[in-house]
């Protein structure tokens, strides 16, 4: 028997993810749904969003909104 292991495809990420890292928040389900009601109502990701809030977040605590 061989003990040779599947070989695993590598994960395709997207150029503009390139050097990037991933933040994660763990909602409550109406709070989800707002959130994407928001992005459809303004035409947006909800990437595009959170970081919009996240350099709001930024410049409240006087620091450069650089997400």
């Amino acid at each position: 028997a061989s003990d040779k292991r599947p070989t695993r495809a590598s994960g395709f990420y997207a150029a503009t993810r390139a050097g990037k890292k991933k933040v994660t928040a763990s909602l409550a389900p109406a709070a989800h749904k707002q959130l994407r009601q928001l992005g459809l109502d303004r035409d947006m990701t909800t990437e595009a969003l959170l970081i919009e809030a996240i350099n709001d977040l930024f410049k409240k605590y006087a620091k450069q909104p650089i997400a």
